[in-house]
């Protein structure tokens, strides 16, 4: 399709049902296309993420200059690009999940920058593997990180961004701020298992994530032990969150 017009409504369309962004793989677009740098001209457009999806699994997404930003809109449009469904096609358990430290930036219970943006998914999500970045978190039990060159983007301090393989239960996501993002418990344990984060941070965690209501006291002990089992540890939920909040006491 070339019709100038038609390819606008397509942006558009896109755009209204997420947050503003389209990404460039959902248009059928490269960034060099005529209508594309003719939206930046005209200033309709900016560009959100860097089209770097020959280096890495995230392609260049474009912003409509018009209303409010995302909360996190590096993340966001990060995420966007993972993907050329539209987001809300997206099923939970077949594309890439904002997760570890990532997912505590969602849920605000982590506030420092993040070397890199993760996510958890499926194989075919995943770049094509490339030598890992300095400081990148340790390999997921279910893959390793796949890291990719982006641009710089609020919440990450490079735009680098690391997808690693894993299937996700339905159980472990849930949508926050238009993304899927792994659940309060799948998230601790990742932190946990991956990026090395001590009992003490973990606990003050899960002090924030019950305050702010994420997850039901009653329910978290039960999550824990589910999410540290499919991470291949047997930790008692109850008695590790037990320890936790005492040491974050």
């Amino acid at each position: 399709m070339n019709d100038p017009e038609a390819r606008l409504s397509d942006l558009f369309s896109l755009a209204e049902g997420q947050h503003g962004y389209a990404g460039l793989a959902q248009l059928g677009l490269q960034l060099d296309a005529p209508s594309v740098q003719r939206w930046l001209q005209l200033g309709l457009v900016e560009l959100a993420r860097p089209d770097v999806r020959d280096g890495g699994p995230a392609g260049g997404v474009l912003r409509v200059r018009a209303g409010a930003r995302h909360d996190f809109p590096g993340l966001y449009a990060t995420w966007v690009g993972l993907d050329p469904l539209p987001a809300w096609q997206r099923s939970s358990t077949a594309t890439a999940v904002v997760s570890h430290r990532s997912a505590g930036l969602v849920y605000r219970v982590l506030t420092a920058p993040v070397a890199a943006y993760e996510f958890t998914g499926p194989t075919a999500q995943a770049a094509v593997p490339s030598a890992p970045w300095p400081g990148a978190a340790s390999p997921a039990s279910t893959g390793r990180p796949r890291p990719a060159p982006g641009g710089d983007a609020v919440g990450s301090l490079s735009g680098e961004v690391v997808v690693r393989d894993a299937l996700l239960l339905e159980c472990e996501v849930v949508l926050v701020e238009g993304m899927w993002v792994t659940s309060p418990a799948r998230t601790v344990a990742d932190l946990h298992v991956d990026c090395g984060v001590g009992v003490e941070v973990l606990g003050r965690v899960c002090q924030n994530l019950l305050s702010a209501g994420w997850v039901a006291g009653r329910d978290l002990p039960g999550e824990l032990s589910a999410a540290f089992a499919r991470r291949g540890l047997h930790h008692d939920g109850s008695g590790w969150l037990a320890e936790a909040l005492e040491a974050a006491a």
